[in-house]
């Protein structure tokens, strides 16, 4: 006879304040420093509001060295079933017949192949998207910035997670925070946000 699965661990107060926050959000980042359990709240989250019927799904776009940690973590804290993109195109291809998955996992680098395909996916269900470590989209003019961009429409809700948002300057924020919100923080353009936030500024002398 098979033992029942653990039971996973409660939700330290944190984590729990993090969830709440979440919930019924359409679009929300959370910068916990690494280690807090970020991939966790947003796993409690996406659970939760697909019992409640706000969304049906959750398409989770990580580095690819994470996608196999997804999932783990997914076996750990829910009961959900879910679907990894495997490396090449026959094998994404096979994932996307994974219709009744709760979770869909794919990598930075596979998302511009599969532009078509995500996009039907988020057409079809309702779908929250969500970047993991989302500073990787930190560079407005990059390809892999752009598609995730064009993607933001078709989602029902906006997720981003990372614990750097900020890794070197302030323009670092803008691309990231624009995917949640279309401008309306932070300003409509990068232009705009350079020149509002970081021009740079003459430093006087004081003269004794």
């Amino acid at each position: 006879m098979m033992a029942p699965p653990k039971a996973p661990p409660k939700l330290l107060p944190h984590q729990r304040e993090g969830v709440d926050f979440l919930a019924g959000r359409e679009a929300a980042a959370i910068f916990d420093d690494p280690g807090l359990g970020k991939t966790r709240q947003l796993i409690e989250s996406i659970v939760g509001e697909i019992s409640r019927g706000s969304i049906q799904a959750a398409l989770i776009i990580c580095p690819n060295t994470l996608k196999t940690t997804w999932g783990e973590e997914i076996e750990q804290y829910s009961t959900a079933r879910y679907a990894i993109f495997g490396s090449g195109r026959k094998a994404r291809r096979d994932t996307f017949r994974s219709l009744t998955a709760a979770f869909y996992v794919i990598n930075y680098e596979a998302v511009i192949a599969e532009m078509p395909s995500l996009r039907a996916l988020l057409r079809f269900k309702r779908i929250a998207l969500v970047l993991d470590e989302s500073h990787r989209i930190k560079t407005p003019g990059a390809r892999i910035t752009q598609a995730v961009h064009e993607l933001r429409g078709e989602a029902a809700r906006r997720y981003i997670l990372t614990g750097t948002p900020v890794a070197n300057k302030p323009e670092d924020l803008w691309s990231q925070i624009y995917f949640l919100d279309d401008g309306a923080a932070l300003g409509g353009s990068f232009e705009d946000f350079r020149t509002k936030y970081c021009a740079p500024r003459e430093i006087g002398r004081a003269h004794v």
